[in-house]
């Protein structure tokens, strides 16, 4: 075999051998990531805004610093009339509400964004909607778009937060 082909089955080794470690890296509880996707605002829709990017990554340890890393499903959203920014915020935390998510109070006004806790049956999860740059790093007073974060976080369920009938 020519040292060619032999480098080439040396890259391919370990580009498997690499690839097999990640996947083994980032084993995670089952339960975690499916809870939040079955949460109706992993799926949020409205009027006014469109979808995206999204992503999905489930509880695991980073293969860099070995900590754990929490489930996180992610959704932003375009939204089609600037101007209505703040009401699709509005909006969509009167949704969240709806659901079962207890709501900080916003900190500005009008308000740009909310965090939330639930309990899911796995655990604590945690819901952040912001408004936020579509490419903070080229243009952060630019284009806002709606992002909508639930993960298993830093869940904190006694800061002030408007109460949910029915929601220990």
């Amino acid at each position: 075999m020519s040292k060619t082909k032999q480098r080439s089955r040396a890259k391919l080794l370990t580009t498997v051998l690499l690839v097999t470690a990640a996947v083994a890296g980032c084993s995670s509880d089952d339960a975690y990531l499916p809870a939040l996707l079955a949460d109706p605002m992993a799926a949020y829709e409205a009027d006014g805004i469109v979808l995206i990017d999204s992503w999905e990554r489930p509880e695991g340890h980073s293969l860099v610093t070995d900590k754990p890393v929490h489930a996180e499903v992610g959704r932003r959203y375009r939204i089609v009339d600037e101007s209505r920014a703040e009401q699709l915020v509005a909006e969509a935390a009167a949704v969240a509400e709806s659901e079962g998510w207890r709501l900080n109070a916003p900190r500005d006004d009008p308000p740009t964004g909310f965090r939330g806790a639930k309990r899911l049956v796995s655990g604590d999860a945690r819901l952040i909607v912001s408004l936020v740059p579509e490419a903070p790093s080229r243009d952060s007073e630019g284009t806002r778009i709606l992002r909508v974060i639930l993960d298993f976080g830093s869940v904190r369920f006694d800061e002030a937060t408007t109460s949910v009938v029915g929601n220990g």
